[in-house]
């Protein structure tokens, strides 16, 4: 009976072991089959982003993991260089109504230079220049569009403008006026710049190179840079008044020396130009002698344009109004004394063209530099001083012919020819 017994808890063992084993294997079955799965979900996985990269044509970027059941991109270890970023678009200058963009004012320099290389031509030729640019097709891409709804007559008047009195137009003064608004330096403005322009100058010889004039801190400057756009597609915004200073430069440089040189001081009495004649002869001599001249008649200093303040947004009305020069400080001497001023200073202020044209080019009634010379010989005997002396400005400036050259100076004038271009919109601002 004991046998029997032992037999049956043998049995039962028996069977239970083997109830245990079958459910080992139940288990081990399901595992294996969920990890069969796992592995063939992660390797499809793995075959669609292979597939959607060669559909693409894109390189693998990241290195591809597959262990056991897992997938995974490894995003520590690049399987190609990094691209840089795209460059930026090419900064464009936004039209601004009826003034040309600097890349404008650029391709009508140069056909200028082209068609009338002393930079003087005849008010017939230029009329018929400006019409045939304004007439073609490519008169869109050269100056803006208001420019292209002139008439005759309006092109007529912008001609009258800017002809002198031997009907000429220096067509350098023609730019300066289409570029505008630029800042209208004050005088003392003008005399500070000179003086940088002469440091530069070391050798004291009228000149500065490119390198020079760009070192050199102008009467206008941008007081912040223009703040960077964070999206990388979008362009820089356009500095106007840096792209201004350069063609300033290419505008006054003798390109016929390499490199090119700039005469300083026939530039800024450019940019000496008052609306009226007579103060900016006053202010173009003053910038030859490198003092603040005084003009004794009405007792006040000599008026001129705004500064960058001022001027920035400068529109007809305004160039039409007089604006005060700054007050000199009454301590200073040299700015409030009768400065004295020699034939060889005059000569340099009245004999602008003919320096710059051959005598068997001068226009019909253009005094030559010697008939100039004369006329200021007999100026200075009639006021009892010999030819080589200095003669002081409040005496020089009281004698009738004097009077006459500050008064007829018209290419010592600021012409606006905006009011033409746009006479509409300045009617607007007058009567506002």
């Amino acid at each position: 009976m004991r046998i029997a017994l032992l037999k049956g808890h043998g049995l039962a063992m028996v069977h239970s072991l083997q109830s245990r084993a079958e459910e080992t294997s139940d288990s081990m079955q399901k595992w294996l089959e969920a990890n069969y799965f796992a592995e063939m979900k992660s390797i499809e996985r793995l075959s669609e982003v292979v597939h959607n990269h060669i559909q693409a044509g894109d390189k693998l970027k990241y290195e591809l993991v597959l262990e056991f059941t897992d997938f995974y991109l490894n995003g520590d270890c690049l399987m190609v260089a990094s691209l840089p970023p795209p460059p930026r678009p090419p900064t464009l200058e936004k039209p601004m109504a009826s003034t040309p963009t600097i890349t404008q004012l650029e391709s009508l320099y140069k056909h200028l230079c082209i068609v009338a290389p002393s930079g003087f031509i005849s008010s017939p030729e230029f009329f018929n220049l400006l019409r045939d640019i304004i007439s073609v097709n490519w008169a869109r891409n050269t100056l803006p569009e208001p420019w292209s709804k002139l008439n005759e007559t309006q092109l007529m008047e912008i001609v009258s403008l800017l002809t002198d009195d031997y009907e000429l137009i220096d067509w350098r003064r023609f730019l300066l006026s289409a570029a505008l608004p630029w800042p209208i330096p004050s005088l003392m403005q003008l005399l500070v710049v000179l003086q940088r322009f002469k440091a530069a100058d070391a050798g004291d010889t009228g000149f500065i190179n490119e390198e020079q004039y760009l070192q050199s801190e102008l009467w206008f400057f941008n007081e912040s840079a223009p703040p960077v756009p964070e999206d990388p597609s979008e362009p820089l915004p356009y500095d106007r008044l840096a792209n201004l200073r350069k063609f300033f430069f290419q505008l006054f440089a003798d390109h016929s020396f390499s490199p090119p040189r700039l005469d300083y001081v026939s530039m800024l009495q450019y940019f000496a130009a008052d609306t009226n004649p007579k103060q900016g002869f006053i202010r173009a001599l003053s910038v030859e002698l490198g003092q603040h001249l005084k003009h004794s008649s009405p007792g006040h200093l000599v008026k001129s344009m705004p500064s960058i303040e001022e001027a920035t947004e400068l529109s007809s009305s305004e160039l039409d109004g007089e604006y005060k020069e700054e007050e000199a400080p009454s301590t200073s001497s040299s700015f409030l004394g009768d400065q004295k001023v020699s034939i060889s200073a005059l000569l340099a202020v009245l004999c602008h063209k003919v320096t710059k044209m051959k005598d068997d080019y001068l226009p019909p009634g253009c005094l030559s530099l010697e008939e100039h010379t004369e006329h200021l010989v007999h100026i200075f005997r009639e006021l009892g001083y010999k030819p080589e002396d200095c003669i002081p400005f409040s005496v020089l400036c009281q004698h009738p012919f004097t009077q006459i050259l500050m008064e007829s100076a018209k290419h010592r004038q600021l012409v606006n020819i905006h009011r033409v271009l746009l006479p509409r919109q300045d009617e607007g601002q007058e009567s506002g």
